[in-house]
């Protein structure tokens, strides 16, 4: 298991920290883990499964509109 810092994390996943600030407090994004006073970190799996998750829906509704398609 391998944590991630912050800056990790807004580089992997293209987002601002005040996005992924704001993500977290809609609980819409992986839970910190503190691991110090001032310092938080994220679990590498979690993060790496919402990006996932991200691209599963996008996914999702791209197979969707494609089925509204018609052929002729």
């Amino acid at each position: 298991m391998r944590l991630l810092s912050i800056e990790e994390v807004t580089f992997r996943t293209s987002l601002s920290r005040t996005f992924i600030n704001r993500l977290r407090s809609e609980g819409q994004f992986p839970v910190a883990v503190a691991v110090g006073d001032k310092r938080i970190s994220f679990v590498e799996s979690e993060v790496e499964d919402w990006m996932q998750q991200r691209i599963n829906d996008r996914d999702s509704k791209l197979k969707a509109q494609e089925g509204l398609t018609v052929s002729i």
